[in-house]
């Protein structure tokens, strides 16, 4: 789609708002500096909450099912992480809380219906580190994700290794893992939690939970984890991983073993004519020793054209690769860093020419100075580069918007606005 072609559906879509032609999916008036107005049925929010510690998305279905992406959380853990935001008077889990709080008054809804974790890095399910407190419930630390589960009600969750968490081996040796294990397994027998494994292929697993009828065209796909894909008929799925007799070492890049990022769950959500990419840390690193390891290459194959994708890995120079950027062809792309140096390995290839066009816009959720610096031929052409980032697809599923919101606090104060674009 030529930038001229992106312009005209854009006035088509604002002419539809203004006309009248879809009134129940008009939205209310989002101004800059002031507050961004209440979900309501009908609509789908993805909010990408920034606190440069890792990645968290809170998800409001169209009928007020709540679902948390990861609860990052990567504190004291290395040494370009960058410094947590708003600051540090609370931990990245408790600011995580006040936003979901923020939007549970607009939902009504008291429940994260479904907490999914992509994979078990730090900057995914929160670090272990000796200063973090004892949890007031128990035998473990409150690192990201225990302050969200220990003060949340949660009714399913749902990772990529449950219940042995050994896959590969020297997956247990993750040191954040047995804290984040002790954790759940307290909650899902003492609060009634349900803890399930990502199941590749199934869209059941995630799924509307109080009026599901009146939004059918509503799905969260499941598309692949720990290398098995959906092959995109019924339940049919491959791995792209060879026989687990053959990993050895720690998964790093010359390993012959997959790593914990190319474990990440995948999948996708549809509305309507709305689709959204998101998958964890999935990347292609060390495929030039093992061409298995390039594990985005058969997702793209079953995922196809999308409009609005979280890139692989927080932008590293080790994912998004030229073929599955072509394949999904974004109209927006939704960049997150927790840290200095994110992204690496620069970010021409998001404007290639074969990627929508070369009209994809990019979004990224924090930038220090010297990487600024070294992207500065191409920052003219990045949307944002700080804040709370919200998606928000109108009732038809035809429209989105996206609001750049205040990472200083938890306001939802908006500083810009983009949109609405046509979705395809």
């Amino acid at each position: 789609m030529t930038r001229l072609n992106r312009i005209l559906v854009s006035l088509l879509a604002i002419s539809a708002f203004l006309l009248g032609m879809d009134s129940a999916s008009a939205q209310k008036a989002v101004k800059v500096g002031k507050k961004l107005p209440a979900w309501e049925a009908g609509y789908l929010d993805i909010h990408f909450i920034n606190t440069c510690t890792g990645e968290a998305s809170f998800i409001i279905m169209p009928d007020g099912t709540q679902m948390l992406v990861d609860v990052g959380g990567a504190v004291m853990d290395d040494e370009l992480a960058l410094v947590p935001i708003p600051d540090q008077s609370k931990r990245p889990g408790e600011w995580i809380n006040r936003y979901i709080a923020a939007c549970k008054k607009w939902t009504k809804n008291p429940m994260i219906d479904y907490l999914s974790i992509t994979h078990l890095h730090g900057d995914h399910i929160g670090t272990m580190y000796p200063e973090a407190p004892m949890s007031f419930k128990g035998n473990w630390r409150s690192t990201s994700l225990a302050d969200v589960v220990d003060n949340n009600k949660v009714g399913k969750l749902v990772d990529r290794a449950y219940p042995n968490y050994d896959y590969p081996s020297y997956t247990l040796d993750n040191k954040h893992l047995a804290n984040y294990i002790k954790c759940i397994r307290w909650h899902a027998a003492t609060d009634g939690m349900k803890i399930e494994r990502f199941v590749p292929g199934s869209a059941d697993q995630f799924v509307l939970k109080y009026n599901p009828e009146a939004y059918p065209s509503f799905k969260i796909q499941n598309i692949a984890a720990n290398g098995v894909v959906w092959t995109g008929k019924d339940m049919d799925t491959v791995c792209a991983f060879p026989d687990t007799s053959a990993f050895v070492g720690k998964g790093k890049e010359k390993d012959n073993s997959p790593s914990e990022n190319s474990l990440s769950t995948v999948f996708k959500i549809t509305y309507g004519d709305f689709d959204y990419y998101a998958g964890g840390d999935v990347s292609h690193n060390g495929s030039q020793y093992f061409a298995w390891k390039d594990v985005e290459s058969p997702i793209a194959d079953v995922v196809g054209c999308v409009d609005v994708m979280k890139a692989n890995h927080h932008g590293c120079w080790d994912a998004n690769n030229d073929y599955f950027l072509e394949k999904l062809s974004p109209l927006s792309i939704i960049l997150t860093v927790w840290r200095t140096t994110q992204p690496t390995g620069g970010i021409e290839k998001y404007f290639s020419p074969k990627v929508n066009g070369g009209n994809a816009d990019l979004y990224i959720t924090h930038l220090e100075p010297e990487t600024e610096e070294k992207l500065k031929d191409y920052m003219p052409r990045v949307s944002s580069k700080d804040g709370h980032l919200v998606v928000r697809v109108n009732p038809d599923g035809k429209t989105y918007n996206i609001y750049i919101l205040d990472e200083s606090n938890i306001s939802m104060k908006v500083q810009k606005t983009f949109g609405p674009f046509y979705s395809r």
